[in-house]
């Protein structure tokens, strides 16, 4: 409920404002960019992000909503591509999480320089972080951290060729996102779910599932998931027959989300990888 989530967070800053408390108003501001950035709307995420961060530097303040205005905007330099600007970002998060004890945020960190690692071509590197992030957030019961790493770490183990391991994280991660309803965790994985089915030569199901993707703003408006599965379903694609790539990208932007993942997590529950000859109506 991303834009209900804007919706009161921008009354929440308007009421701070007048009354005058900067500090609830800095978070306030805060949890209006990260409604922004769930609904794929990066510019005004990058500039709510930005005012908490420099409201809660004018105040002094060095706590665990600081650091999450800070690791917003690491989040967003990743999402929309500019990983050595994230990358800074993300460090400046990790020692603000690491001096306040903020044990999610440094999962968090863990998880953003993975998926950045991931991008880079260093996905044994990046397994490594997106491990210790999904341990983290697994020992404090952050369960949506959780899903979004294990997402993650289903993109890692394809690019290193081991597909078994990775349908077992993605669907690890498609279960939590649909059973909390959680955005980022179904964001993350149904892409990464299309770039394993390349993966396994099925380029028609890549193909359908990421334009299904693509309809959620967060996806369709992050330059990461073109960098770190589109790339590979653009290029399966072009070894099909022009029509078949359209009739499966038409039949994937008119698909329902919550009915397609109900019928991937029984597709990915069945020991071999690729999606049965059901699942997709070009398959």
């Amino acid at each position: 409920q991303a834009e209900d989530s804007a919706r009161f967070s921008r009354e929440s800053a308007d009421i701070c404002q007048a009354i005058g408390a900067p500090a609830e108003l800095a978070y306030s501001l805060t949890m209006l960019a990260g409604s922004f950035i769930l609904q794929g709307q990066f510019t005004e995420a990058r500039s709510h992000a930005l005012a908490a961060v420099q409201a809660y530097e004018e105040m002094g303040l060095r706590h665990a909503y600081s650091a999450m205005a800070q690791g917003w905007l690491g989040l967003i330099e990743f999402l929309t591509g500019d990983y050595e600007k994230a990358r800074l970002e993300i460090q400046s998060t990790l020692a603000m999480a690491q001096e306040t004890n903020w044990k999610r945020g440094a999962g968090a960190c863990s998880l953003f320089l993975g998926c950045i690692s991931l991008v880079e071509g260093t996905p044994e590197r990046a397994l490594k972080l997106l491990e210790e992030s999904a341990s983290s957030s697994q020992a404090i019961k952050q369960v949506d951290d959780y899903a979004w790493a294990r997402s993650v770490m289903g993109y890692a183990e394809c690019a290193l060729g081991r597909t078994g391991q990775a349908r077992e994280h993605l669907l690890e991660a498609l279960h939590l996102g649909s059973e909390l309803e959680a955005v980022i965790p179904l964001a993350f994985a149904l892409p990464g779910i299309a770039s394993l089915w390349v993966s396994c030569g099925h380029a028609v199901c890549a193909v359908e599932l990421y334009a299904l993707a693509l309809s959620m703003p967060i996806v369709s408006n992050g330059r990461w998931f073109e960098d770190a599965a589109g790339r590979h379903i653009v290029a399966a694609a072009a070894t099909l027959p022009p029509d078949t790539v359209a009739a499966a990208q038409a039949r994937g932007r008119a698909r329902d989300l919550k009915s397609t993942i109900a019928e991937l997590l029984v597709e990915l529950r069945e020991e071999e990888t690729p999606p049965s000859a059901t699942f997709f109506s070009g398959s």
